[in-house]
């Protein structure tokens, strides 16, 4: 058993105070847990209105398994937000 562990860096120009950005990045941290039974955190960038850094880990049998859960985490995020991906990373742990 592995741990993917992908950070996603978003960009939300439109907004423009923290409570317009918490509108955007709620229902896409909870649409992912949902979706893919995963931890779901904002891990970064708290103080910035415009960009948003989130953490995903899910457990995967095997990388196969978890290159199709991070094809589909990235297919995801064009549903559930406007906001545009600037960043991805993923790892194995």
């Amino acid at each position: 058993m592995l741990v993917l562990v992908m950070t996603l860096g978003l960009s939300a120009p439109w907004c423009h105070s923290l409570k317009e950005k918490r509108a955007v990045i709620r229902p896409l941290i909870t649409g992912l847990r949902r979706q893919f039974e995963a931890s779901v955190a904002e891990s970064g960038l708290q103080d910035a209105h415009q960009r948003m850094e989130i953490t995903l880990a899910v457990l995967v049998h095997n990388t196969a398994q978890g290159d199709s859960i991070r094809q589909q985490v990235l297919s995801a995020l064009e549903r559930l937000t406007e906001a545009e991906l600037y960043e991805e990373t993923a790892e194995y742990r």
